[in-house]
């Protein structure tokens, strides 16, 4: 059609319509009926948000919808999904009597411990010092005084940051004085030396049993073993073992049903949509038909309101 062309009134009347519903109600433009509309607006370099599956936009949608409605059901709607929201959330943190506690601890908060200058220019003086800091700390280690242990661990780090055997060792004294929170900080600085060392994914795991983090110690004992077989860790991955298959199945139930319950809202959101669409197809019907009506019917007597018609006033 030349661009010059002459459109009826009642068409540009009708789109100007359109465009005011599909502003004051933007979800009705995903309605299946409008997918040629769509296309052809995306080929003119349109962006159309999808419908966003996070819960803060449902909430919004939802709540959009139920504006369209009534002020009232809006508040019902709110309030019943921020229920489902709480009840979900609480599912994924429940039954706590499922697993096997025995020997989880509570979580240590101290402060970090010194981490040692990871960019340090290390001399042999340094490393001499750091190897018998060490053994040291190694001898105090196997008479039991961890903290004095911790300390001589401490200076072989300051003299020797890129040891990730260093680390580990500390962690070590950390797991037997039941701090598994500074452990892992040990464990987590080795693995960044030496992602493949046993000593670290050993004490980490360790850890991260005592926190009851029973997926995470089932990783890093099963990698620790690959590095290097341990009779403790293949002894600890036993220990783990069902709790660990438990929080996945546990997991994978919950991500489950929340994509159901997404689904589900994503759907309700279409229905809602296609009833928007619906209903303002119909007044626009009833529209144009009155249109019609009074168009066929103004010019003849008796006809309300024709001025200058017989009967008119």
């Amino acid at each position: 059609m030349p661009a010059h062309a002459h459109l009826p009134k009642e068409h540009i009347l009708l789109l100007k319509n359109f465009v005011n519903l599909c502003e004051k109600n933007p979800e009705i433009i995903q309605v299946p009926e409008l997918d040629f509309f769509r296309t052809w607006l995306i080929k003119l370099g349109a962006k159309i948000e999808q419908t966003s599956s996070s819960t803060e936009s449902s909430n919004k949608e939802t709540s959009d919808f139920d504006n369209a409605s009534s002020h009232s059901h809006t508040e019902s709607a709110s309030t019943e999904h921020t229920t489902k929201e709480t009840t979900h959330e609480h599912e994924m943190e429940s039954d706590p009597e499922k697993f096997d506690r025995e020997g989880v601890v509570e979580p240590d908060n101290d402060e970090p411990q010194p981490m040692g200058d990871p960019d340090v220019e290390i001399t042999d003086a340094m490393l001499e010092q750091a190897d018998a800091k060490r053994s040291e700390a190694q001898q105090k280690l196997g008479e039991g005084q961890l903290d004095e242990a911790i300390k001589l661990f401490t200076a072989a780090i300051e003299n020797n940051p890129q040891s990730a055997i260093l680390y580990a060792k500390r962690a070590q004294c950390y797991v037997k004085l039941q701090k598994p929170n500074a452990a892992i900080r040990d464990c987590t600085r080795a693995l960044e030396i030496n992602e493949n060392s046993q000593q670290a994914l050993k004490w980490r795991g360790k850890a991260n049993r005592m926190l009851g983090n029973w997926e995470a110690a089932h990783k890093d004992f099963c990698k620790a073993q690959i590095s290097d077989f341990d009779e403790d860790v293949q002894q600890w991955i036993k220990e783990v073992e069902a709790n660990a298959k438990k929080m996945t199945d546990h997991k994978r139930k919950y991500e489950r049903k929340r994509e159901e319950k997404l689904l589900e809202s994503k759907r309700e959101r279409q229905r809602k949509a296609q009833e928007l669409y619906e209903k303002a197809r119909k007044e626009e019907a009833e529209r144009r038909k009155n249109e019609s009506d009074g168009k066929d019917f103004s010019g003849f007597p008796g006809a309300g309101g024709a001025g200058g018609f017989p009967g008119g006033t």
